[in-house]
């Protein structure tokens, strides 16, 4: 083709053209997926999906699970609120291992998107008792003892309903753990020191399935 009797709108048309080709070809790249994939047969992640189309809630940092953790942990209750959560659920039950995390429990209560569990978390301390780790898992058990000293440092939930505490049962087990109520010890807002009753899961299998003289 001979440009040289080309007019300078035919010539322009044709670089309007060329562009608009140019810029249709680079969306198309940059809209075509990029598949990692992995390197010396490393096996892909496995991810959990949630069977939930809800959203969790920001506004206590469940979507951060440490962020969570370190609320609940922190939070202090006062009096009243603790008072008003008694009256209006069952007796409160304290949690340790993986419970201590909202992120964990809120699975277990079947309540992801419920941005109140923290807000009904306080960290607890519960004497006379001992923690071990069963064999083989991550789950820690509980034993009394007969010392005061012996203490287990966890949380304890409130303003639990009927549904929800057994939904903690079946997920302890109690085909090895038996219910009891003792008195936990929590920090209120003020500073002060209250004795609550809570429910403890109590291991009843077998002691050789614990390990002795290890931390959880």
């Amino acid at each position: 083709m001979n440009f040289a009797i080309l007019s300078p709108a035919t010539v322009f048309s044709l670089i309007i053209l060329l562009l608009y080709l140019y810029c249709l070809q680079h969306r198309r790249q940059s809209l075509t997926p990029q598949i990692m994939i992995p390197q010396n047969n490393t096996p892909w992640p496995h991810v959990d999906f949630p069977r939930t189309k809800k959203t969790v809630h920001s506004e206590d940092g469940q979507n951060q699970p440490n962020q969570g953790y370190c609320l609940a942990l922190n939070r202090r209750l006062t009096s009243k609120q603790i008072n008003s959560l008694l009256a209006t659920g069952e007796i409160p039950v304290f949690l340790h291992g993986p419970l201590m995390f909202p992120w964990v429990i809120g699975r277990v209560l079947r309540c992801l998107d419920s941005p109140g569990i923290t807000q009904r978390m306080t960290s607890a301390v519960l004497h006379s008792h001992i923690q071990y780790q069963i064999q083989h898992t991550y789950h820690p058990a509980l034993l009394p003892s007969e010392s005061m000293g012996n203490v287990v440092n966890g949380m304890v939930i409130l303003g639990l309903r009927r549904e929800e505490v057994a939904e903690i049962d079946d997920y302890v087990g109690l085909d090895l753990h038996y219910k009891e109520v003792e008195e936990a010890e929590i920090t209120l807002l003020d500073g002060k020191k209250r004795q609550l009753a809570v429910v403890v899961h109590i291991w009843t299998g077998a002691k050789s399935l614990l390990l002795t003289g290890t931390s959880y």
